[in-house]
């Protein structure tokens, strides 16, 4: 409906559809900063009403984060294994890349990255999810 269907809107058409007056003379950047404190733009999930009730703040880290995430944890470790002891022969490096995992495993490097996390990051906020 109307004059924008299928076109994208100006965000002086927004403010004018969301009833904000704009003050005269007014930036973009301002624009923009009195429309993101409109309701329709205060997304909030479940987790994030949640964690408001319960006094809790959601840090959102990245997904491959090799201090967080195991599995990229391993491959960092397995690369740098290989690459200090390789001799760039196939053979090598497959018996490297098996024991990369040992290694990763006996020298428990996942519980240690995560721990460096822990003492960057967690120890400093008291309540915290991490996702």
């Amino acid at each position: 409906q109307g004059p924008n269907k299928g076109k994208s809107k100006g965000l002086v058409e927004l403010s004018k559809e969301f009833c904000v007056q704009l003050p005269s003379k007014v930036k973009l950047n301002e624009i923009r900063e009195i429309l993101s404190k409109h309701r329709a733009f205060q997304n909030i999930t479940k987790l994030e009403m949640l964690a408001i009730k319960y006094h809790i703040k959601i840090i959102y880290c990245p997904k491959c984060h090799r201090e967080l995430n195991g599995i990229e944890g391993l491959w960092c470790n397995q690369k740098a294994f290989v690459r200090s002891r390789t001799d760039q022969s196939f053979e090598k490096m497959i018996k490297l890349i098996a024991d990369s995992r040992t290694h990763f495993v006996e020298r428990q490097i996942a519980l240690k990255l995560f721990r460096r996390f822990q003492l960057k990051h967690i120890l400093k906020v008291k309540h915290m999810l991490i996702f």
